[in-house]
């Protein structure tokens, strides 16, 4: 039960944050800095200059955010 309701809570509600945050801050939604993304360039070296820090940090935050529920979740079965 926890796995099916409280994670994808969880993770709706602190992308919905860092959504907000980001159109404050870039004015648009953040850019979810995923490999194999279309939205970004991955090859070794490359750039993106449309890719800010914070895009890099929001991303990295939700992958934690997912995974520490889902410890929590296997620590209270």
């Amino acid at each position: 039960m926890y796995f099916g309701f409280c994670v994808p809570i969880v993770y709706w509600i602190f992308d919905r944050l860092f959504k907000k945050i980001s159109e404050n801050i870039h004015k648009r939604d953040f850019i979810l800095f995923l490999r194999y993304s279309d939205e970004i360039n991955d090859r070794l070296g490359a750039k993106n200059p449309h890719v800010k820090d914070s895009d890099k940090l929001f991303s990295f935050g939700l992958l934690i955010i997912i995974v520490a529920t889902l410890f929590i979740g296997i620590k209270i079965l």
